[in-house]
């Protein structure tokens, strides 16, 4: 007897599947792979920013906060680096969050991570030139 996987279950519960029928449980594998392949194309059709919620002022005066009370710019750095991984931010915002660092390069590389979570890249050139001419 094959093993019966959880999406295999729910066919059965659902009266679509029987569990004695190897066609049918090959005919069941198929429609996974068709429902799996649908859903990444669907993944890769969206934009890059669709992943990303937009972070509120207060989110992100909250989060300067916290990167302002590490000790070093690698702390700050790897602590800006996790938030901007779940929030697109203005560059007003990015620029709070490097003003918290102490030196240029890490504004830069914190700066180059955030690019592309940026909700107005217009503007974002500017704000990095500003780092580059000190």
């Amino acid at each position: 007897m094959k093993k019966i996987t959880f999406l295999m279950a729910l066919l059965l519960a659902c009266g679509t599947l029987t569990a004695t029928a190897d066609d049918n449980i090959a005919v069941a594998a198929d429609s996974v792979a068709a429902a799996t392949d649908s859903v990444t194309a669907a993944v890769a059709a969206k934009t890059p920013y669709c992943k990303y919620k937009t972070a509120t002022d207060g989110q992100a005066n909250a989060m300067a906060f916290l990167m302002k009370r590490e000790q070093f710019d690698e702390g700050r750095l790897k602590l800006g680096r996790k938030y901007i991984k779940y929030y697109r931010l203005t560059t007003a915002q990015l620029a709070m969050l490097a003003e918290t660092f102490t030196y240029n390069d890490f504004k830069l590389k914190f700066l180059k991570k955030a690019e592309k979570h940026c909700s107005d890249p217009e503007n974002y050139t500017a704000l990095v030139g500003q780092y580059y001419a000190q």
